[in-house]
């Protein structure tokens, strides 16, 4: 398994076998949609259900999400970002 990273169901996702990516930057979060074509690639990855605390999304946008990786990918914290706890589903992957 590898540690700070879960994969779970994608709720939103009306096609079967969607499942949503997490990883833990530093604290911060980052996630993506992973299609049921690519779900093999993440075999190694620690499958939680929708509902565990590791798998809900925290209002990350997408930019937020790439300044996160370029922030730890120089060395510097990741950029903060805001939470949402108003029950939103995720925007849409780019």
């Amino acid at each position: 398994m590898t540690p700070g990273v879960v994969i779970a169901p994608a709720p939103d996702v009306d096609e079967p076998g969607w499942q949503i990516v997490y990883l833990n930057l530093g604290g911060h979060q980052a996630s993506w949609r992973i299609s049921h074509r690519d779900a093999g690639l993440f075999a190694d990855v620690e499958h939680v259900p929708a509902d565990d605390p590791r798998a809900q999304w925290d209002g990350h946008t997408t930019e937020e999400k790439y300044a996160r990786i370029a922030a730890l990918s120089a060395g510097d914290p990741p950029a903060t970002g805001r939470r949402r706890d108003d029950g939103r589903t995720p925007p849409p992957a780019r």
